[in-house]
C-alpha cells in the first residue's frame, strides 16, 4: 500500500511517504508553519525523491490535537491532494495513534497528552477502540486515580510533562511511527468519513 501521511498535531509534525518498499520522511518540528509552507515541504520531498502523487493510493491526516489553524490547514491540504488524485482519505488522532503501538496489551489503555497547560486523558478498550472522548484531568487525579492503570504517552510529549507524572512506574512511552497507520487501518482504527480536526480550546 502506497500512502502519504501528514501529521501536524501537538506531539508530531512530520511528513511520511511509503512507496512500495521505500520510506521517505521529513521532520517539520523546527519549521514555522503555514499552509503554503507545508505544501512546499511536501512538494520538495516528492520532487527530490521523484515521487508521483498518482502512485499514492491513500492519504492519512493527523486530526490532532494541535493548533486550530495548523490542523485546519493540514486537513485542507490532505483533502486537496485526495480529491485531485482520487485517493482515499483517512483520519487519525494522536491518542489513537499512540495507543496503536500497544496492540498486544489485552486490557483497557489510557492515553495521556498535555495540550498547552492541561493534561488530557482518553480511555480505550482492549480492541483499542475509544470508549470516551478525551477529557481534562488534573495531575493529582492521574497520580491517585490511575496509579494501577496502563497509561501511555508519546516520547515527544515528555518535555511538557511534570516530574511527578514522568516518575509513574505505570507510564509507558512510545515513539510515534507512521508505519503503524497501516496496522490501524487493518484493525478499523482510522476514520474514513467526515474527517475533521480534533481541537481543544
Amino acid at each position: 500500500m502506497n500512502f502519504l501521511s501528514i501529521s501536524f498535531g501537538t506531539a508530531s509534525q512530520s511528513i511520511f511517504i511509503k512507496l512500495e518498499n521505500k520510506i521517505f520522511y521529513k521532520n517539520l518540528q523546527n519549521i514555522k508553519f503555514g499552509s503554503d509552507v507545508l505544501m512546499d515541504q511536501i512538494l520538495k520531498l516528492t520532487l527530490k525523491k521523484k515521487i508521483k502523487f498518482s502512485k499514492l493510493s491513500e492519504v492519512y491526516i493527523n486530526q490532532g490535537p494541535g493548533s486550530f489553524s495548523g490542523l485546519r490547514s493540514s486537513l485542507a491540504i490532505a483533502k486537496g491532494i485526495s480529491l485531485s488524485q482520487g485517493t482515499k482519505l483517512y483520519g487519525y488522532n494522536t491518542f489513537s495513534w499512540c495507543v496503536s503501538h500497544f496492540l498486544k496489551i489485552s486490557k483497557p489503555i489510557y492515553c495521556i497528552l498535555k495540550i498547552r497547560k492541561n493534561y488530557f486523558i482518553q480511555k480505550f478498550n482492549k480492541l483499542k477502540k475509544p470508549i470516551l472522548n478525551p477529557k481534562i484531568i488534573s495531575k493529582k487525579d492521574i497520580i491517585t486515580k490511575y496509579k494501577d492503570s496502563f497509561l501511555v504517552t508519546t516520547s515527544d510529549s515528555l518535555k511538557t510533562f511534570d516530574k511527578e507524572i514522568l516518575n509513574l512506574k505505570n507510564l509507558n512511552i512510545t515513539n510515534l511511527n507512521h508505519k503503524m497507520l497501516e496496522i490501524m487501518k487493518r484493525n478499523n482504527l482510522l476514520q474514513g468519513n467526515l474527517v475533521k480536526p480534533l481541537y481543544f480550546r
